[in-house]
């Protein structure tokens, strides 16, 4: 598998109510800013178990020279070592990146068969051990997957973030993108999941720039 450059980092942010459009920073850097609201995550356990870390409240991409950072703020700070509830074997935090409308890359980390839009995913992830990084490339091959894994720094705060290589993902001009927590009861590669939050509505996938 060929392997590209990820950076993953936990960071603190501000909180917000409202959605912000494409917006240029100081550097010339662009940022695309999706809100969604707070206590509206599907219960992933027992009752009253979805830990607020996995509640998404923002989610931001912005581009910088030759790389792009997309970040997730949270209603509470990831800990150090999130506890799993009982059957949950990894959360997730991550972001699926459509890069080509046209196309629907089968399966993985779906199961095999089935279609879904994203070009490609990137995470954040914790198995209860250690936390990881890792980008899914689905195409060139719309039936095959790459997956690069990497181990990466991490500091646990209220915003998970990944910083990328604008090469990791074919340097797009334009893509659509969301936000997504989950837990794993399964291996990658089944339908062995649940998703605690989404940004937005499900499915929809938010215009950069």
């Amino acid at each position: 598998m060929k392997k590209r450059a990820i950076s993953p980092l936990i960071a603190a942010a501000l909180l917000a109510v409202m959605v912000a459009a494409p917006a240029q920073s100081a550097a010339g850097g662009t940022t695309v800013t999706v809100f969604d609201p707070v206590g509206d995550t599907t219960k992933i356990g027992a009752p009253g178990t979805t830990p607020a870390f996995l509640d998404i409240i923002r989610v931001e991409v912005s581009k910088q020279s030759q790389s792009f950072e997309f970040s997730m703020t949270l209603a509470a700070p990831v800990p150090d070592q999130p506890v799993l509830p009982k059957q949950v074997k990894e959360f997730e935090w991550f972001w699926p990146i459509d890069t080509d409308p046209a196309t629907f890359p089968f399966g993985f980390p779906r199961a095999p068969g089935l279609a879904f839009p994203p070009e490609f995913l990137l995470a954040v992830a914790w198995d209860g051990i250690d936390y990881s990084a890792f980008v899914i490339d689905r195409p060139p091959n719309l039936e095959r997957w790459h997956a690069r894994d990497h181990a990466g720094r991490h500091q646990c705060r209220a915003t998970v973030t990944a910083v990328v290589d604008v090469t990791t993902l074919d340097d797009p001009a334009s893509f659509g993108f969301s936000g997504y927590t989950r837990a794993w009861f399964g291996p990658r590669g089944t339908e062995g999941f649940a998703f605690a939050d989404v940004v937005g509505n499900p499915g929809v996938f938010h215009p950069w720039p």
